[in-house]
């Protein structure tokens, strides 16, 4: 029965997999912007 793959453990941990993903796909999205802006920070410091 479809309703019993769904119980607290299996939904949970699905659950945790979703925002892991989530949160890999933001910082993966968000990263190379800050090390570009921290290169250039970096860049204009030392010039």
């Amino acid at each position: 029965d479809a309703l019993a793959i769904l119980d607290d453990g299996a939904l949970r941990s699905f659950k945790q997999r979703a925002k892991a993903r989530a949160a890999e796909f933001t910082i993966n999205r968000i990263l190379p912007h800050y090390l570009e802006l921290y290169h250039r920070a970096l860049g204009s410091s030392v010039s």
